[in-house]
């Protein structure tokens, strides 16, 4: 993943990937729809008026992580959850770059494709999505680390994205996968709510 200082986490080189798979939504391309997108515009991520206090995620949406998460297997998968206004509207499954059942990687030319395409349509990054493949719905080391950057100036670690929801989708329990929400204070996962409808 490419931080918004220009690191990146994970290794890895450079790879060449096909267009991000956007998962579509009828609210998408409702040409009534008028409300105005409150995001930063130098920022990927949605900014602190705009952040609801709950992700709103549409069952369906849900049931595409889900999906993906599968097809994955035995690797974690990964990907973007856009919308507006902490509604859901669409889930981008990407590539896990590191090939990898305990850690992902956005492949950075996807990561941007996708950023672009979502500050096209007017919507905000609401949400950074993977799977854990074992283990429970919580922020291992790797994803607290792969989750911050440290300010070279004063060697703080600081979100990478603090305005952007991290979703871990444990199949642990394959007929019950669990989703659940966290942001990072002081690079300690705080948990907040998703609510799929």
């Amino acid at each position: 993943m490419v931080r918004p200082d220009g690191s990146r986490s994970g290794g890895g080189s450079l790879e060449t990937n096909p267009a991000p798979r956007a998962t579509p939504s009828p609210e998408e391309s409702d040409p009534a729809d008028s409300i105005t997108n409150v995001r930063e515009t130098t920022a990927p991520g949605a900014s602190e008026e705009a952040r609801s206090d709950v992700l709103l995620l549409p069952r369906q949406l849900f049931d595409r992580m889900v999906a993906h998460a599968r097809a994955e297997l035995p690797n974690e998968g990964c990907g973007v959850v856009a919308g507006r206004h902490g509604r859901a509207l669409s889930v981008y499954a990407m590539q896990n770059a590191e090939a990898s059942p305990v850690v992902y990687r956005f492949d950075e030319r996807e990561q941007l494709q996708v950023f672009n395409e979502v500050e096209g349509k007017g919507w905000e990054i609401l949400a950074f999505f993977h799977s854990h493949t074992h283990t429970e719905a919580y922020p291992s080391a790797t994803d607290r680390a792969q989750a911050h950057w440290v300010n070279p100036v004063t060697e703080e670690e600081v979100p990478a994205y603090p305005n952007v929801t991290y979703l871990i989708l444990s199949l642990m329990d394959w007929d019950r996968p669990v989703l659940r929400a966290f942001r990072f204070e002081g690079g300690e996962p705080v948990e907040e709510e998703v609510s799929i409808q």
